[in-house]
């Protein structure tokens, strides 16, 4: 299963929360997780690293 660190966490909430407006808590943590899971099968990432690098240059 896909694991990210807190501190990729933190990025990806305080990314959603400045385009979004949603304000995702440390809780959400594993249902995040879920989801950006599916969007690697998805694109056929193999790691957390390419897709964040990924998202943060947008």
């Amino acid at each position: 299963m896909l694991s990210i660190t807190t501190n990729e966490f933190t990025k990806l909430a305080n990314y959603i929360k400045s385009n979004y407006g949603i304000n995702l808590k440390e809780e959400k943590q594993t249902l995040v997780i879920g989801r950006l899971y599916k969007v690697l099968e998805e694109k056929n990432s193999k790691t957390s690293q390419n897709t964040m690098t990924t998202y943060s240059r947008t």
